[in-house]
């Protein structure tokens, strides 16, 4: 942890946070009058500084809080509000990801995936509570059918008051992977995260691979190891110290932030006005940094964040605009051998997006084995469970079980032994193919940014990768079913001569038919299960073929446009050239001198 400064030195620092603050927003609004001028050339552009100048212009800084699944996340932000607002379970429960700012008086905004918005106010608690049941979680909005992007809320707690947005997100690596996809596909909009662990168990690899993405994105993080409540001192110790072991040796990262506390504990300290409590639970010394962090740092890291993340997409508008100059001035000759040579790096590119469609094939082939394989263990795990049980109770009755005996033992054990099961095997084969996918997506991204450098060393233009954490975030989702165990146990006829036998070929026989019974139930929920699997993984390894294919394609067809309809213009209006040529050429003037000068101060 930083040393806090003194009043006075704080002071110094606001007046320099307000400094750069208010260059880097006059900087946003001079580059997006520059883009104006562009006409629909750079609309998008603009559109996203204007977004940028309005975030910065209101101070609103992105704190997501982000870990796995039943890490406690929703109750740790519940902890920070005082209230037990958001939703939280034992189970997978968060959908939609959920931004907490402040307000006086509690609002509700739903956000559509479709840029639709819809705003209530004047809300009761209670009534808060219950939307919120019914658009964020799992259960009140399964796989996101709703077709929600995000949840705006207002609530008054004090540490919103200076702009912070707090951010309730999917857990990871749990059996809905659309869940996990939400998550990654927001992280670019996160300026600083607290990354929530628990003992329970301690770090895993899973996290680990999600730790990695974050800190692509994030600009600062915090660790909380949270349900301290279930060890005593000296295991407490021995996972805080495991978890920098983890952290350092894994991760490499040093000189991590971490947080021991019971977000329970917490809550109910608060609701319960228990000072003392709530000092036990750990909870104020995050809150202590927290505020620290936002009162002495956030501003210069939102400012950081904004102006790179600016310098990218006026960076980007310059290339094409440079492109397209090209386009303009180039000899008609020259012009076409260029445009050739282009597109023969472009048939490379292509080729080498085959060779990754074909290992993704390879991939898919491998996960599908994967499936069966677990599927394997799982009936035989199912079985011997099962078969288990039957002997279990074939052995406590001195005769013969009755048949009612044994449907009620089964009824109680085959729910609990395959929802825990099928779960589990479902949020492994999830993983893996999370895991699978993942190590395509920086190969995906390397590939479309050749695109771009190849057409900048073909035309000879200046070319900088983008800066920004968020640069190479691909937008991907994928499409995984979710699926509960459903109650499929149907009674057998009962042999109706049975009660006519002696009693060791009534037992006989009754081991028999439970046999058939159990193999029965093991094969219709285990294989099911296998085939749902098997869909999902084909939906998802589709969706990331075609996003490959897509992403690749449009920007090959974006760079090569660029230089296209300038070859195209210069054929057909010569008076529209000129002014054209006139025109980019102070454009290009514009957003090279803003680089140089309009944005260092971010």
């Amino acid at each position: 942890m930083q040393p806090l400064g003194t009043t006075e030195t704080i002071a110094a620092a606001g007046d320099d946070f307000r400094q750069q603050r208010r260059r880097v927003l006059e900087g946003l609004e001079g580059a997006r009058r520059l883009l104006q001028q562009d006409g629909a050339g750079a609309a998008d552009a603009a559109g996203v500084l204007g977004e940028l100048y309005r975030r910065l212009r209101s101070s609103r800084f992105h704190l997501a809080v982000l870990g796995q699944f039943k890490r406690g996340k929703s109750t740790l932000l519940n902890a920070f509000l005082g209230s037990k607002l958001l939703p939280s379970s034992v189970v997978p429960l968060t959908a939609v990801p959920t931004f907490i700012e402040y307000s006086p008086e509690p609002f509700l905004r739903v956000v559509g995936l479709d840029g639709s918005s819809e705003e209530r106010s004047s809300l009761r608690f209670e009534q808060l509570r219950r939307k919120l049941d019914q658009l964020v979680t799992e259960c009140g909005n399964p796989e996101n059918r709703k077709r929600i992007s995000r949840v705006d809320i207002g609530f008054p707690a004090g540490l919103l008051r200076d702009g912070v947005v707090l951010i309730d997100t999917p857990g990871v690596g749990s059996t809905y992977t659309h869940n996990t996809r939400t998550t990654l596909d927001f992280l670019p909009q996160c300026d600083a995260a607290v990354f929530v662990v628990s003992a329970d168990p301690p770090l895993t690899e899973a996290e680990l691979e999600f730790l990695q993405r974050v800190r692509q994105k994030a600009q600062q993080l915090f660790f909380v190891l949270n349900k301290i409540d279930y060890l005593d001192g000296p295991e407490r110790d021995q996972a805080r110290k495991f978890l920098g072991q983890v952290l350092r040796q894994r991760a490499g990262l040093e000189d991590v932030e971490i947080y021991c506390l019971s977000a329970r504990q917490a809550l109910h300290a608060r609701q319960d006005g228990d000072e003392k409590g709530l000092q036990a639970s750990g909870l104020p010394a995050l809150e202590r940094r927290l505020k620290a962090f936002i009162r002495e740092e956030k501003e210069a890291l939102l400012c950081r964040s904004i102006a790179a993340r600016a310098r990218d997409a006026v960076q980007q508008v310059l290339f094409n605009k440079r492109l397209e100059l090209q386009g303009l001035e180039l000899p008609l000759e020259q012009l076409e051998q260029k445009l050739a040579s282009f597109d023969e790096q472009m048939e490379v590119i292509r080729n080498r997006r085959q060779q990754l469609a074909d290992r993704l094939a390879g991939e898919q082939q491998r996960c599908r084995e994967f499936i069966e394989q677990r599927a394997g263990e799982l009936r035989r795990r199912a079985r011997r469970q099962l078969e288990s049980l039957l002997a279990e109770h074939l052995e406590d009755s001195s005769g013969c079980p009755s048949e009612e005996h044994l449907r009620r033992q089964f009824a109680a054990a085959v729910p609990e032994l395959f929802q825990g099961e099928l779960v589990a095997l479902a949020g492994r084969v999830a993983a893996h193919v999370e895991q699978r996918l993942g190590g395509f997506e920086q190969e995906v991204g390397q590939l479309v940014e050749r695109v771009r450098q190849s057409a900048a060393a073909i035309f000879a233009i200046d070319y900088r990768a983008p800066e920004s954490r968020s640069a190479f975030c691909m937008q991907t989702s994928v499409y995984w079913e979710s699926y509960r165990w459903s109650p499929s146990f149907s009674p057998l006829p009962v042999g109706a001569l049975d009660g006519l036998l002696p009693a060791r070929q009534r037992r006989a026989r009754l081991q028999r038919r439970w046999h058939r019974q159990i193999t029965a139930l093991v094969r219709q929920n285990t294989e099911t299960t296998r085939w749902q699997l098997l869909q999902s993984l084909i939906k998802a390894f589709a969706h990331f073929a075609g996003e490959l294919d897509g992403s690749l394609e449009h920007t090959i067809e974006n760079t090569r446009r660029a230089v296209a309809a300038a070859a195209e213009l210069r054929n057909r209006h010569a008076d529209a050239n000129r002014q054209r040529l006139a025109g980019l050429r102070q454009l290009i003037a514009g957003l090279e001198t803003w680089l140089e000068t309009g944005s260092s101060s971010g």
